[in-house]
């Protein structure tokens, strides 16, 4: 295979995000020059093409992406964070055929289970997702013992 597979990217996105050291509160330009200059205080090989994932399971919680303050993982990921107006935020993608894959932790904070059936409606231009139990629990409440499936 010919040619650069990362020329859609830009040279900010390879370079990577700013990171911060929560014990030293300095900001490095990139992950990988986070890794470079702490290896040798930590007796960590510099040249380590996996040091940067070696460094956050060593020190998990110690670093943070400077753009979005958010902290990473001992993978070397940023944390999914409850946040947003509603209390929980992600970004999904629509795949070719149209699928949502729901993050794993909304699933986990909502939930949801594998194989699981849900109701899917539009509100307000909002695509909203229900169990059906909860469904049925709101119209209990709503109409009492005449509704249906009560």
């Amino acid at each position: 295979m010919s040619g650069d597979l990362f020329k859609a990217v830009s040279a900010e996105r390879k370079r990577g995000s700013p990171t911060r050291d929560s014990e030293t509160g300095r900001v490095y330009p990139s992950r990988n020059e986070t890794y470079r200059a702490l290896a040798p205080q930590l007796g960590l090989d510099p040249d380590d093409q996996y040091g940067w994932h070696t460094l956050c399971r060593k020190f998990p919680g110690r670093f943070s992406d400077v753009r979005t303050g958010k902290p990473i993982d001992a993978r070397g990921r940023l944390v999914w964070q409850p946040g947003g107006r509603r209390g929980r935020e992600a970004e999904v993608h629509t795949g070719p055929q149209g699928r949502l894959v729901i993050p794993a932790a909304l699933r986990k904070a909502l939930g949801f289970h594998q194989g699981e059936q849900l109701s899917a409606r539009v509100q307000e231009g909002r695509l909203i997702l229900e169990k059906r139990e909860n469904i049925l629990s709101r119209l209990k409440e709503r109409y009492g013992k005449g509704c249906p499936g009560a």
